[in-house]
């Protein structure tokens, strides 16, 4: 067991790691993604500077032109990293899926009732979850909030300042809401959970329900779960 346990972690650990080249170029997609997210200011900026001065029509239609051209290259972009993540998110359910429930029916057999609580399939799936969702997008974007910040500051120090303090409060509210919601969302997922325990075991007992005549009863302790969540 203790040989199976260690290959099984291996396995666990080579999936992960053959995820290194993909979020390199992903982490590479994400500079450029965020590199062009200055083009909407940059325009902006050039229009009163150029175009709003000498009145040049031509000026404002190259400049529209090649803005067109870099936000559908951004489109292009973000598009193609969205679904390099989906694609990931799916390589590893795809090399864990089979280990996942290994380790789930055998869980019971080690731990016991301790084992029964845990759930390795739905873990994988919260994994898959996150890799397909705008999570790593926000943390490869992460990164690069300095840099909006410090070129808001060059315009001006009080609007950069101004940006500081509202990301600043933006961040509170979300660990606010996090604080919060933190105690019902545990609560709600463990309902959900005591509800699925009771499908499995009616499924796993119906003759015995049925004959039982309790049917009712299963019912309505079905209802009950079903309205706490």
């Amino acid at each position: 067991m203790p040989g199976s346990q260690r290959q099984k972690e291996s396995v666990i650990t080579h999936a992960f790691r053959s995820l290194r080249s993909a979020l390199l170029g992903i982490g590479g997609v994400s500079m450029l993604l965020n590199i062009l997210m200055l083009t909407g200011p940059l325009f902006m900026l050039q229009v009163y500077d150029r175009v709003l001065a000498s009145g040049s029509v031509p000026t404002l239609l190259v400049l529209a032109t090649l803005v067109g051209v870099l936000f559908l290259f951004y489109g292009i972009l973000e598009t193609l990293r969205s679904r390099v993540l989906s694609r990931l998110g799916q390589r590893v359910d795809a090399q864990l899926s089979g280990v996942s429930y290994e380790i789930s029916t055998s869980l019971p057999l080690i731990l016991g009732p301790k084992g029964s609580k845990m759930r390795p399939v739905q873990d994988l799936d919260q994994v898959r979850s996150f890799l397909s969702g705008p999570g790593p997008s926000a943390i490869f974007d992460l990164p690069w909030m300095p840099l909006y910040f410090a070129i808001v500051y060059l315009f001006h120090p009080y609007l950069g300042m101004m940006a500081i303090g509202g990301a600043l409060v933006i961040c509170a509210l979300v660990g606010l809401n996090e604080f919060t919601s933190r105690r019902p969302s545990s609560e709600a997922a463990a309902e959900t959970n005591r509800r699925s325990a009771i499908v499995e075991a009616s499924r796993a007992n119906a003759e015995v329900i049925q004959a039982m005549g309790m049917m009712e009863t299963m019912k309505n302790r079905w209802h009950q779960g079903n309205d706490a969540t």
